[in-house]
């Protein structure tokens, strides 16, 4: 990674993504860029030179406050930001990507117990041709040096989505080396629940025929990354439910999926198991765009 985009918390809360962005560019030396988004609506009155001022006043102050907070913290000369006023936040990154060439877009989940996404983030998810690190607010397991998971489809017939698994292993394994972190890879094998209720197939005997299948597909990949078959993690059942139940078993502090990036209308869904993937996971999320 050469150049980060850090979408900045507010300057008077924790700097969840600036801190997270800092770690991931040590070891590479990245330049971080940070933009701190600042908006009001301006409605409350007809007068455009007042509706100026109040403008110029607001600008004006977040600027003193992150020049404050810069000042403070000394990051160096690789780390800079500037102040944007700017409503549509992902249209913003969106154009702004367009000519900077970003290796990475950072920005905190702002996750709660109810709202695990804003909309923004979603957007973000849905449109960016950048990958988007979400960096969770209540992951307890915030350290990096830890474990990471990415998830493959190995069964695939798809030659877009085979050669997103391969993006995806590629952005798992360098994010695995940067942050020291142990790199385990899960694939699911999902068998339609109609076939296991009407036990129309011997579904134990057809999943260690998949899984064989699997293994040797994975070692062939494996092998260009030296990466040992003991961390690919294989189960039946539901993909996004699989995914979450390794994420959760080894304390994953990061989780790599992918998004097909689909264009017009279906890019309102970027994917049915990586949408359930985000929307329930308490780790970091790292999201490959198929792009």
């Amino acid at each position: 990674m050469k150049k980060l985009l850090v979408i900045a918390d507010n300057v008077d809360e924790e700097q969840f993504a600036l801190n997270k962005a800092i770690s991931l560019a040590k070891l590479t030396v990245a330049q971080v860029h940070v933009v701190a988004f600042c908006y009001e609506s301006l409605s409350f009155s007809d007068d455009q030179n007042e509706r100026d001022k109040v403008k110029g006043m607001i600008i004006s102050r977040a600027q003193q406050a992150w020049g404050n907070y810069f000042t403070k913290h000394q990051y160096g000369e690789s780390v800079n930001y500037e102040v944007v006023w700017e409503k549509n936040i992902d249209d913003w990154v969106k154009e702004k990507c367009k000519y900077m060439h970003y290796d990475l877009i950072v920005k905190s989940g702002n996750r709660s117990e109810a709202i695990f996404h804003t909309p923004t983030d979603w957007r973000l998810f849905r449109q960016s041709e950048v990958p988007v690190y979400s960096v969770s607010t209540n992951n307890k397991n915030d350290s990096l040096g830890k474990s990471i998971l990415v998830a493959l489809d190995f069964m695939t017939k798809n030659k877009s989505k085979s050669a997103l698994n391969e993006k995806l292993l590629e952005s798992a394994f360098q994010l695995s080396v940067q942050t020291n972190s142990r790199l385990y890879i899960c694939s699911c094998i999902n068998i339609p629940v109609l076939l296991k209720d009407l036990e129309l197939i011997d579904v134990y005997n057809r999943v260690k025929t998949i899984q064989k299948k699997i293994e040797a597909k994975a070692t062939l990949l494996f092998d260009k990354y030296d990466i040992p078959m003991d961390d690919l993690m294989i189960k039946e059942g539901v993909p996004w439910k699989i995914i979450n139940y390794y994420a959760e078993k080894i304390n994953a502090s990061c989780v790599v999926v992918g998004s097909m990036g689909r264009k017009g209308i279906a890019e309102k869904l970027i994917g049915n198991t990586a949408e359930k993937v985000i929307h329930h996971t308490k780790s970091d999320l790292l999201l490959v765009p198929n792009v």
